[in-house]
């Protein structure tokens, strides 16, 4: 059977060699045994990249970064059995080799920790080895004053509540009372970037309102095309004009709507007066309660549906029929209670009686054809 490559590089008889010189072409292939799943080649792998380690740590910076990264990389495993090996692995480096000490520190290991530490989705043996790394360089004489960036996570650990990351919860707190005790700081550099993150932060608070703004201008054209559009002479409209009382009332420039500000009966009449035709007053009620019934007479009929706020209401005048009559529309629903008889001269009109009692005259149209009034239920109320 053909043996793998790794295995014809990795031979027994070496692997206890560490005063073997290194390879650097060894090294792909080291990285692929420590990814392997066999735990027992795993740690021999390890354990061969440490002898190389320590063989040439007075060699050149880039080449011992070359054999600590896959430990590194190692180290944030998602797999716990391959973290904890690389743990041991970067423990022992450490405690043996003051110079392994300034190669992890000036490869930026301290760094990288940070952002582990703090990045969403590090699992917890991760945070927890990586600590375990940190504090074999404190207590092993390493330049504890490179670790100032540590300090804001470290106060973020030491301050956990959840009973599951205890362990890095007091390890953060060793950390950080050795390195205040020491008189570590956080440097400048992460007070500069704390400023970019907040200007950062503002440039994004920002833009965001700006959209919102966006989104409003859009708004306002699509509400001013509608109001253009509206506006547009409409087939059947007929110009109209309002009468209205003096004082105690507001109107709306630009609109016909119509606010009363005192109590009291205030009457807002249609000037155009029909004599022929079919036509089709309508209005809103932006404030008003009604209750629907047709009176004559001070007589009240029953039957329509109640007009509340917001309903649009109209009423349909046809001056050809004998005799002419009036038809209630609410929402564009034809109610069944309507009035015959109605004089051969009329006038719509709208009455406002209650503070803050608000219409809007909406529009008056000639129709074409008029509704019938014989619908289910309906109900004629006489004029005279």
């Amino acid at each position: 059977m053909t043996k793998k490559l790794s295995e014809e590089v990795h031979h027994p008889d070496t692997l206890n060699q560490p005063n073997e010189n290194a390879k650097i072409d060894e090294i792909p292939l080291l990285i692929n045994d420590l990814l392997s799943e066999n735990y027992e080649q795993q740690q021999q792998t390890t354990e061969r990249l440490v002898a190389m380690v320590l063989h040439d740590q007075d060699c050149e910076l880039p080449i011992n970064q070359l054999y600590l990264n896959p430990l590194i990389v190692m180290l944030k495993s998602n797999d716990e059995e391959h973290s904890q090996t690389a743990c041991e692995a970067l423990s022992k480096l450490i405690r043996k080799s003051p110079n392994i000490q300034k190669v992890l520190l000036k490869n930026g290991f301290v760094q990288m920790s940070t952002f582990a530490l703090i990045e969403d989705g590090t699992i917890q043996h991760v945070q927890t080895n990586i600590l375990v790394v940190i504090l074999d360089l404190i207590t092993s004489g390493a330049d504890i004053h490179a670790m100032g960036g540590l300090l804001p996570v470290l106060e973020k650990l030491a301050k956990e509540k959840d009973q599951k990351l205890q362990e890095i919860k007091m390890k953060a707190q060793i950390i950080q009372t050795i390195l205040a005790s020491k008189g570590v700081t956080v440097p400048s550099s992460s007070s500069e970037i704390q400023e970019l993150k907040k200007k950062n932060e503002e440039s994004l608070k920002k833009i965001e309102e700006q959209k919102r703004l966006n989104e409003e201008y859009k708004k306002q054209i699509i509400d001013l095309e509608i109001q253009i559009e509206e506006a547009k002479p409409k087939s059947g409209d007929v110009a109209f004009s309002i009468s209205a009382p003096t004082g105690s009332y507001t109107k709306k420039d630009g609109e016909e709507t119509y606010t009363q500000t005192i109590a009291g009966y205030n009457t807002y009449t249609v000037n155009s007066i029909i004599t022929q035709g079919t036509f089709k007053y309508e209005i809103k009620l932006n404030k008003m309660q009604l209750c629907g019934s047709i009176y004559r007479n001070a007589i009240g009929t029953t039957g329509n549906q109640a007009m509340k706020t917001d309903d649009i209401v109209a009423i349909e005048v046809n001056m050809d029929s004998n005799p002419r009559t009036a038809i209630l529309f609410i929402n564009d629903k034809q109610q069944p209670v309507f009035i015959s008889g109605i004089p051969e001269s009329i006038q719509f009109y709208f009455t406002l009686y209650y503070n803050y009692d608000s219409v809007t005259s909406l529009s008056l149209k000639k129709l074409a054809q008029a509704t019938p009034t014989a619908i289910q239920r309906s109900k004629e109320v006489k004029w005279s």
